[in-house]
């Protein structure tokens, strides 16, 4: 399991912090998980059916081209399946009550110290101490329900305001393991950056080279295909750019530096000499431009949010708070609003 964490050093730090739970589906207890669904309550014909189902598992390993004796396993859920996500969502969720009651963490409009993604939680603190006693509620879910931490792949990120990054940051623990602060970090696909300006311009770098990376496989492969499988190439491998909606905080030259990389791959891969206008390109092809993707995928992430069921996304969505950020205003000059 992974997860983050907002942390404040003092009164006026801030910043966000992470630990991993490793092993999370793979150590789910199957009596503790049952024992949950009956308090549910859960028919007790249906908690039969996937206890038989789980007790009759048989698995073996292939090594080598060999085919290891059949054996039983006592936990985990499969991973891949379509019940899992949900049955591991019961087996912590007593862990997110915990969590709620705590009465520390951040709060916005009701508790707001916890954020679950399957087996990624980010937990949000505005001390140092809020923090560490959240963590210490983890870890004792985490022995009482056979979860393992990983204290190795934890660490820590404090986004502090430029006048306190010189304090030196508090000490925080895992069970007895001291993690480790770093300056970014990737949650979700998206990389984090403790950096208040120009936060953006390492997880810019990171596409800029993924999508070298793509425009030089497809014009290695495909590059005698036709135009209908190009089309549907480019635009299923290079056209859309993981997490751009979130981009808002760049260096001028960093984003100059991906669209010129955006335009040199179709430019390649189409055929067209280096030096041709891009715009007359995109529009021959019938392609959309950096700008186009980039106006696209905010305005699509926009109205996920304006119709978004979760009462806390939605709120945070239309409140002050959202209107006054600067990845708010990004969009809303992006979109010419």
């Amino acid at each position: 399991m992974r997860g983050k964490i907002t942390v404040n050093n003092g009164d006026r730090m801030e910043g966000l912090r992470q630990f991993v739970l490793l092993y999370a589906f793979d150590r789910v207890n199957h009596w503790t998980l049952f024992d949950k669904l009956l308090h549910r309550g859960m028919n007790s014909l249906l908690v039969r059916l996937l206890l038989t189902w789980y007790k009759s598992q048989k698995f073996h390993v292939l090594w080598g081209g060999f085919l290891s004796d059949g054996f039983f396993v006592s936990n985990g859920v499969r991973q891949g399946g379509i019940l899992s996500p949900f049955l591991f969502n019961v087996y912590t969720d007593d862990l997110s009550v915990c969590l709620d009651e705590s009465g520390v963490g951040c709060r916005y409009l009701g508790s707001l110290n916890h954020i679950y993604y399957a087996d990624d939680m980010v937990l949000l603190s505005p001390t140092p101490s809020g923090l560490q006693q959240m963590l210490n509620i983890c870890a004792e879910y985490a022995t009482n329900h056979d979860i393992l931490f990983n204290a190795k792949k934890t660490v820590c990120m404090a986004m502090l305001p430029r006048a306190f990054r010189h304090l030196t940051l508090p000490k925080i623990t895992l069970c007895d393991n001291s993690l480790v602060y770093v300056d970014d970090y990737k949650y979700l696909g998206f990389r984090i950056s403790n950096h208040v300006c120009r936060a953006d311009d390492s997880e810019i770098r990171q596409q800029y080279r993924l999508l070298c990376g793509r425009a030089n496989s497809l014009i290695r492969k495909f590059a005698m295909c036709t135009y209908a499988v190009k089309r549907y190439l480019y635009s299923t491998y290079c056209s859309n750019v993981s997490c751009v909606h979130l981009w808002h905080s760049f260096h001028v030259s960093v984003i100059k530096k991906f669209k010129v990389c955006f335009n040199n791959a179709a430019r390649m891969f189409f055929g067209y000499d280096r030096f041709c206008s891009a715009s007359g390109m995109f529009v021959q092809e019938r392609i959309d431009n950096f700008d186009a993707t980039y106006r696209k995928a905010v305005w699509g992430f926009m109205m996920r949010l304006e119709k978004s069921e979760n009462h806390i996304v939605s709120t945070l969505f239309h409140s002050d708070l959202s209107f006054s950020s600067s990845i708010r205003k990004a969009w809303t000059k992006v979109l010419y609003l």
